[in-house]
């Protein structure tokens, strides 16, 4: 049996009562009723898009189009200029440079030797290179270093060559290093690994002779 609902106010029929509701408030004959012609600007005109929507009106397609773009906008954020950005970085720099303790590397490197700088501290140990193992100088750790000729040999994972922002902050490093006298070499371990004997044992030549 389907039972017909009425509105109170002007018998109008409703098979749903979600739908009667929705109907009574807003009936010509209730006193109390939702006036939904005005818009909500203090109810001084009527709102001007009143069922229209961005499918069937060009005014709220493009209205819609507009709040979106701003909406983006604003996730996006306003594009820094090159000297705020430069700002941003000196900032950044002079705090490391007075708190050492929150150098991301120093925070996120792991306190564990790797295995290919055990394998060269085994190495320099058994051809008795003057090499000491891990310091600090600034901001920046130095992997194997003789503090006299302020040598620094470092062993690079494949991050140093392929991603861009450790690329960038070894360009940095190496210029602060080279400015306090120092000079960088870099053993790029996956490359090492595939040499020879024999040329390996001509890097191991080569460093013995920065070293003399």
């Amino acid at each position: 049996m389907i039972y017909i609902l009425k509105c109170k106010f002007c018998s109008k029929e409703y098979k749903n009562k979600n739908s009667l509701i929705q109907h009574e408030i807003r009936c010509k004959l209730n006193p109390n009723k939702i006036d939904t012609s005005k818009s909500f600007n203090n109810g001084n005109r009527p709102a001007w898009n009143k069922g229209l929507t961005k499918e069937t009106d060009k005014r709220v397609a493009n209205y819609s189009k507009k709040i979106s773009k701003s909406i983006s906008k604003l996730k996006a954020g306003k594009p820094l200029s090159d000297s705020h950005k430069k700002a941003i970085s000196n900032g950044m720099h002079n705090f490391l440079i007075n708190n050492p303790d929150k150098v991301p590397y120093k925070l996120n490197h792991s306190s564990k030797i790797s295995y290919p700088e055990q394998y060269f501290i085994d190495l320099f140990k058994k051809e008795n290179i003057n090499l000491k193992y891990h310091t600090t100088v600034g901001l920046y750790e130095l992997d194997f270093y003789n503090e006299d000729k302020k040598i620094d040999i470092e062993i690079d994972g494949e991050q140093h060559y392929v991603d861009k922002r450790i690329v960038n902050s070894d360009i940095r490093r190496t210029k602060y290093l080279e400015n306090l006298g120092w000079k960088i070499y870099r053993i790029r371990w996956s490359y090492y690994k595939r040499l020879s004997y024999t040329e390996k044992t001509n890097i191991i030549n080569q460093i013995k002779s920065l070293l003399l």
